[in-house]
């Protein structure tokens, strides 16, 4: 099968925060050096973004490095931290936790964001020193020559669930490199390959993995104050699970929940968090409670992708 071809100096996999920030600091280097290193940045989401769902508190120093004026430039870090708050739960108290316990949890010159704005907002930044970004293009594959990484290949387009060709089939390009920088998660396909050809984990310890909820909220207004980080641990989950919870609070969003357990044990996570959402501590914050249909959703999914026993 016949491909397309396109070479540059630079090629980055994802377009996430660490992808966009290396392809700017490549961008930066050429500037500062007089040089013309052509780079561009492959993202699979039909735009930067899209797969980018988190909202979280951000620390702005990596941030400060890499752009010192990203003020001038209207990043979207809008909404300062106000206030912190660390609480342990028991099934019908919550007892605050001071803060010089948990000193990590101080989130003073930290701000609540929207990751995928952030990402966006670095993507128009990329463009401007001249990166080309192109989104919808995931990477299917890595490409080797004399056991080196020399580029990547895009998808196939236009081929069934049975692997014949339809009448819209457009081969995958190939995108080659001197560099190929992988930016694309830490269970991204391509990193797998590069691990298994290699064995950078010979002699290592596993990686651990964890499964967490997020959902977004809308407060009723006597309970929204924008900047507002709280912590919770302990209940409902059980003593031998390390688990726990957090919120955020922004201007769009309202609130941002995400509670997350690591996978040690068999627990049933959605019941779980359906107590979580209902404790005498936490239902203050919530409006309405996941509807039928959303719970079907998450069963659904949670079955998908073999995780049946958290179901019950």
């Amino acid at each position: 099968m016949e491909r397309e071809v396109m070479e540059y100096d630079v090629v980055v996999v994802g377009g996430g925060p660490s992808g966009l920030s290396t392809a700017i600091k490549f961008a930066q280097l050429n500037k500062e050096n007089g040089t013309d290193y052509s780079i561009c940045l492959l993202e699979k989401g039909s735009e930067i973004g899209a797969h980018i769902l988190s909202g979280n508190v951000f620390q702005p120093t990596a941030l400060d490095e890499l752009l010192p004026n990203w003020k001038e430039l209207n990043a979207p870090l809008n909404v300062p931290v106000k206030k912190d708050k660390l609480l342990f739960l028991l099934s019908k108290l919550a007892i605050p936790v001071p803060a010089f316990v948990m000193p990590p949890m101080n989130n003073h010159g930290n701000y609540v964001i929207s990751l995928g704005n952030l990402c966006r907002w670095l993507a128009e930044q990329a463009e401007n020193l001249g990166v080309e970004i192109f989104p919808g293009f995931p990477a299917s594959k890595l490409i080797f020559e004399d056991d080196k990484v020399v580029g990547v290949q895009t998808g196939d387009m236009g081929i069934s669930a049975s692997g014949e060709l339809k009448p819209g089939h457009e081969p995958g390009i190939e995108i080659r490199a001197k560099y190929t920088v992988l930016g694309e998660g830490c269970r991204g396909h391509l990193g797998k390959e590069i691990i298994k050809k290699y064995e950078l984990d010979d002699g290592k310890d596993p990686q651990h993995y964890g499964i967490g909820f997020k959902e977004v909220w809308k407060l009723k207004d006597e309970h929204y104050e924008p900047g507002l980080v709280m912590h919770t641990n302990g209940w409902p989950t059980p003593t031998d699970t390390p688990s726990g919870s957090y919120f955020t609070m922004a201007k769009i969003m309202r609130l941002m929940l995400v509670m997350s357990y690591l996978l040690i044990t068999r627990i049933h996570i959605l019941a779980r968090l359906m107590n979580f959402k209902n404790g005498k501590n936490i239902r203050q914050y919530v409006n309405t409670s996941m509807e039928q249909k959303d719970y079907h959703m998450v069963q659904e999914h949670l079955s998908r992708v073999g995780f049946n026993h958290c179901l019950n």
